[in-house]
């Protein structure tokens, strides 16, 4: 089984106590109607999925951002650091060019 399907089906398993069966059984027929739907099925799953993912991933890292509030200066100057100091300017400036 491909880990991410593992991965949800523990998921499932932990959180709402299921059958690894049942919830493995599940995600085969939502992906078969998707896959054996069509391109036009794939597209319309796309179309719900993709949004929700995407707002939920932004609403996860504002989330998170909110929480560690007092660490944001201290890690808006680490990115910065880490990315224009001297370091990382000489081994720009000096490594070889990429084939």
């Amino acid at each position: 089984m491909p880990s991410r399907a593992r991965q949800s089906v523990g998921a499932v398993e932990d959180s709402l106590g299921l059958s690894g069966y049942v919830t493995g059984d599940v995600l085969t027929l939502i992906a078969g109607f998707v896959i054996f739907g069509g391109i036009r099925r794939i597209a319309e799953a796309a179309d719900v999925v993709v949004p929700i993912m995407a707002i939920g991933s932004i609403a996860l890292a504002f989330f998170v951002l909110i929480i560690h509030v007092g660490q944001v200066p201290t890690m808006l100057a680490t990115i910065l650091q880490s990315a224009f100091g001297f370091g990382q300017m000489g081994r720009q400036v000096f490594s070889r060019p990429l084939p």
